[in-house]
């Protein structure tokens, strides 16, 4: 993978550098047909749905799950599932099963790319590396941890065909893995990485073996990469790969108890592949763009899409009643704040989170407790998130201290806006969560919040992520 894209989640009282997924999650099943399909391929194979079915551009109807992609086919009225490699098919003599380069004397060549062969069951073959070809012992051990999924399975035997060496070296800065084409054909994995765990290993080898096959039968990257939009459309494909081999080995929610900034990361990406926004997160890097534009034009930057819940939409037109407030709704609407909305922040591992702002995806939720809470609790957190998300912030190599002098700010700026609308006494009968902004509001009245965020283990333990 070449370029992890870092992930700053501020929350009320939080900072932390960290991927942990915070968008809505998605609740999906298994219907009719694509149950059936599933029940007779096996639950291992085809895994757990990442969406609901739907209908393709073509008029098929499809469903993306962690295994593969199942697929009710308009034209002659079938069910299939790929894992990428092998499809089986509900036809006319049951359940079936082909490689994805060879088809059924009855499909009438449906399934595009390869020719019509006889299927035959060749399981995949696993050699040993060729004479040209170097395993470090630790990235075998990773490729063997590739195949605990189907998917993976179909990776390693995409591996295999591609022959590439993979070893530990130097990548480029910034990136973890780089792999290069024949005549040298090697996966690089950075050495900085030689302690992560066979599994995060694995996941970075998914992704440039999707690069190294692509070689194999495609050509070099000169030859079939005609325009930047060829190069990122393949780095999405990665990409994705990448994130589908994630949710199939750890499921929906990704690595429970993730320790490094890798497992975050990737637990990050696999949760944008579920949100379906893997793609615009990926045409819009600054750093995909740069190298992929040695290969011509690229396609513009996704315009991201605007969302703000309604009960929130009224809760920024209360912030905007002083003039503080006034003065951050318009830094706002310059800001990278896209989605503005709800979820259940209680799986984020620090205690007590009641807001996150998210820099790359340019979110901010609330916790959905709040749904039910005072409405000026919720301008109060609003105000916190948004100060966190003002224009022109870098928060690129974020230190320890930079991030208690960040939510004292932040702290600072919720007193504020809380003094202008109901004075320096607070809120006359409050409610519980009315009484903590109370006291937050005396705290800063008295100069005190630098020392309060320093003091507190939930501020000490978060901030402590981003080093010094």
């Amino acid at each position: 993978m070449k370029r992890l894209v870092a992930i700053l989640v501020l929350g009320l009282g939080l900072a932390l550098l960290f991927a942990t997924s915070v968008g809505a999650s998605v609740d999906c099943q298994f219907v009719l047909g694509f149950k059936t399909l599933r029940d007779l391929v096996g639950h291992e194979t085809v895994g757990e749905c990442l969406e609901n079915e739907h209908h393709d551009a073509n008029g098929d109807s499809v469903q993306h799950t962690t295994g593969g992609l199942l697929v009710w086919r308009k034209q002659d009225n079938r069910t299939a599932f790929t894992d990428g490699y092998r499809t089986w098919i509900n036809g006319p003599n049951g359940l079936q099963q082909r490689l994805n380069s060879e088809r059924f004397a009855w499909e009438h060549d449906y399934a595009p790319g390869g020719g019509i062969a006889t299927p035959t069951p060749t399981p995949i073959p696993t050699p040993s590396p060729t004479p040209t070809q170097r395993i470090d012992p630790r990235l075998g051990r990773a490729l063997q941890a590739l195949q605990t999924t189907s998917l993976g399975r179909t990776l390693r035997a995409w591996f295999t065909e591609a022959a590439p060496s993979l070893t530990f070296g130097t990548a480029p800065k910034g990136w973890t893995s780089r792999y290069h084409e024949p005549p040298r054909n090697e996966i690089v994995i950075d050495a900085a990485l030689r302690n992560e765990s066979a599994d995060v290993l694995a996941a970075l080898i998914a992704w440039e073996t999707v690069l190294a096959v692509n070689s194999k039968r495609r050509g070099p990257q000169s030859e079939r990469w005609r325009s930047g939009t060829d190069c990122l459309n393949e780095v999405v494909d990665a990409e994705g790969t990448l994130a589908r081999w994630w949710i199939s080995r750890f499921g929906r929610q990704g690595l429970r108890d993730a320790n490094t900034a890798t497992e975050r990361m990737l637990n990050y990406l696999a949760q944008s592949y579920r949100d379906q926004t893997l793609e615009t997160t990926v045409l819009s890097s600054a750093g995909y763009r740069e190298w992929c534009a040695q290969y011509g034009t690229l396609p513009p930057i996704p315009e991201p899409e605007q969302f703000v819940d309604p009960l929130l939409e009224a809760d920024l037109q209360l912030m905007r009643t002083t003039e503080f407030g006034e003065d951050l709704y318009a830094a706002y609407r310059r800001s990278n704040v896209n989605y503005i909305g709800f979820d259940d922040l209680s799986r984020i591992d620090v205690p007590h989170v009641l807001g996150v702002y998210s820099v790359n995806r340019g979110r901010i939720l609330l916790d959905d407790s709040l749904r039910e809470a005072s409405q000026y609790v919720r301008v109060a957190v609003l105000v916190h998130e948004l100060f966190h998300a003002r224009p022109g912030q870098d928060f690129t190599d974020f230190s320890t201290e930079q991030c208690f002098e960040e939510e004292t700010l932040a702290f600072s700026a919720q007193a504020r806006w809380w003094r202008e609308k109901f004075g320096v006494r607070g809120k006359r009968n409050p409610t519980e969560g009315e009484r903590r902004e109370n006291s937050i509001l005396r705290l800063w009245l008295a100069g005190r919040i630098d020392d309060w965020v320093r003091q507190s283990e939930g501020y000490q333990e978060a901030c402590a992520r981003h080093g010094d």
